[in-house]
């Protein structure tokens, strides 16, 4: 009976550590389900026109993902930089954007392996790009550990 009970206790201390080694290993984090690709059509633009980017979203997983409804709802900031050096001010909606918080809304629709949505950004309405010059625009996000970032375009304005 002793040795049936000190068997018994030894094999529950090795369940226990084996379950206590299971429950430590952290789960592996779910990749960036999007690729992101940004253009701007036309590059030249007058000073005090509107300019947009369209926001090419790739659903780039082997499974079905939610379709992003708003480019903010996703987190990402949208980068401006100008050729010349200094940067353009951020408007106060610029700053909205930039400071995240945004919740997104409406109803979950799935986006299949491979699918590509496009939603659209006025990035003038984020920074003052009224000033002629060679603007550099970028969509940034920090995603668990990682930078994700599209891809850079340039936009110039003219008089």
């Amino acid at each position: 009976m002793k040795r049936t009970l000190t068997a018994s206790l030894v094999v529950l201390s090795l369940g226990l550590g084996h379950m206590g080694a299971a429950q430590s290993q952290k789960p592996t984090p779910m990749p960036y389900p999007y690729s992101i690709t940004i253009s701007s059509d036309p590059h030249t633009v007058k000073s005090g026109s509107k300019i947009s980017l369209d926001v090419a979203l790739k659903n780039i997983l082997d499974r079905r993902v939610r379709e992003p409804r708003e480019v903010q709802s996703l987190g990402f900031k949208v980068v401006v930089s100008r050729a010349e050096g200094d940067p353009p001010a951020q408007t106060d909606r610029g700053r909205e954007w930039n400071e995240g918080g945004w919740v997104g809304s409406g109803p979950y629709i799935p986006m299949e392996p491979g699918a590509t949505v496009h939603r659209q950004i006025v990035v003038s309405d984020l920074y003052d790009m009224a000033r002629p010059g060679k603007y550099l625009i970028t969509l940034l996000l920090t995603y668990l550990t990682q930078n994700i970032t599209s891809n850079t375009i340039t936009v110039t304005v003219v008089h």
